[in-house]
């Protein structure tokens, strides 16, 4: 018997968890959701932000030398090598810089395009790997779920706490289980 498909989804647990959410229907959309933001916290918090905002000289005034500002974020890729996520959130950064974005603001709007981009990454690959393993219907019953999901997290929220504007959550974050007597699916 098999433990269901995101037993072997090819991805951190912090996912695999938000993958388990969204197929078992006994979760609301609210209960996904929230494992959506714990994994995107976790994803994104041990990354070397400070880093970040001193080579976009968030703090400064930027916008003169917007190539130098380039120049070293791609520097800055050496930091977490082989991370997808520290690599979205430069080349992020970059397009904002690109688009004569400056300082903190610049930083800001790279955190949300590149929290983005992770959440509708993730999606994809946990509904193709539910396409490949179960059915087309729980494929797109998947991508329902995550799609409502997805929507329902307000990415500025998350990228003003991931780039210390608002207050950083740790990343050690757990999704809630309900336990208790009240607790359980809702009516």
């Amino acid at each position: 018997m098999s433990d269901g498909p995101h037993k072997s989804l090819p991805l951190p647990r912090r996912w695999r968890d938000l993958a388990e959410r969204a197929a078992n229907h006994a979760f609301s959309s609210t209960e996904v959701s929230e494992a959506m933001l714990v994994a995107v916290r976790k994803e994104f918090g041990g990354l070397p932000i400070e880093k970040l905002r001193h080579a976009m000289r968030a703090g400064d005034q930027a916008g003169l030398f917007s190539d130098a500002v380039e120049s070293d974020l791609d520097a800055l890729r050496v930091a977490c090598p082989g991370n997808a996520s520290w690599n979205a959130l430069i080349d992020c950064s970059i397009d904002e810089i690109r688009r004569g974005g400056i300082g903190a603001e610049a930083l800001s709007a790279a955190c949300e395009a590149a929290v983005d981009l992770k959440l509708r990454a993730v999606s994809r690959q946990i509904e193709e790997h539910y396409l490949r393993k179960e059915s087309s219907r729980s494929a797109f019953s998947m991508r329902q779920r995550l799609s409502d999901s997805r929507n329902a997290v307000d990415t500025a929220s998350i990228a003003s706490e991931i780039c210390g504007t608002a207050n950083r959550s740790p990343s050690n974050a757990r999704i809630r289980k309900q336990d208790g007597l009240d607790d359980g699916v809702s009516l």
